[in-house]
């Protein structure tokens, strides 16, 4: 715990979720933020399901569907990074 002499006032958002990746900036500005509630993660299905599969096939077959699913959204997000963020604005995209 921080004192409160450690406290100070931003004026902005501030995210606290810590670096997701060694490599992502630790401080942006004149960027834009997407907040999304859905998950980016590969679910480990095989562990979750409530049902169980016929087959070492039937299992494979549904862990790539959901791989694709997720790979999808994340395609979905860069394209619009692509979009909004552009040499002209200088924008960058968290």
């Amino acid at each position: 715990n921080k004192l409160v002499t450690d406290t100070r006032l931003v004026k902005g958002l501030v995210l606290d979720h810590g670096a997701r990746h060694p490599d992502m900036p630790k401080r942006l500005e004149n960027c834009y933020i997407l907040t999304c509630n859905v998950s980016l993660e590969y679910e480990k299905s095989e562990v979750n399901a409530g049902f169980f599969y016929s087959s070492a096939e039937q299992r494979d077959k549904l862990a790539e569907s959901e791989r694709k699913f997720t790979d999808d959204k994340v395609r979905k997000i860069v394209e619009l990074k692509k979009k909004v963020c552009t040499e002209e604005n200088k924008k960058s995209f968290v």
